[in-house]
């Protein structure tokens, strides 16, 4: 995604120091561009908040992002935003029973590459 110059960014339910914790720890800080925690607002997954948040510190419109998770509250807060969205069958949250459906699904993370790219050219 930097060698595209698409920007990225982290919507997650942990809190703040947590999330800091863990982005540092796994060099993620090194590609993500924003992140977006749990307790930033009042208002969490599923409401649609955290995603045009992270839109907006982004510097793009909520339409032009496509949000993956793992969870239904990924997928509605997503929808909600009014972004496209994409189901992860792969995490922790994929058992999870959803009665929204995502625009995509993958089973493997580098399927979302394929998926971002083919919609930005």
């Amino acid at each position: 995604f930097r060698e595209n110059k698409i920007k990225t960014a982290i919507v997650t339910a942990r809190y703040r120091n947590t999330t800091d914790l863990i982005v540092k720890q796994t060099g993620l800080d090194k590609l993500i561009d924003k992140v977006i925690a749990g307790d930033d607002f009042p208002q969490g997954k599923p409401h649609p908040r955290p995603f045009i948040e992270a839109a907006k510190k982004l510097g793009v419109l909520p339409k032009d992002c496509l949000v993956v998770g793992d969870g239904c509250a990924d997928i509605v807060g997503g929808n909600a935003a009014g972004s496209k969205t994409c189901r992860a069958l792969y995490g922790y949250g994929a058992r999870q029973e959803c009665s929204v459906k995502a625009d995509f699904e993958v089973s493997e993370i580098t399927e979302v590459a394929a998926i971002v790219l083919s919609s930005n050219g």
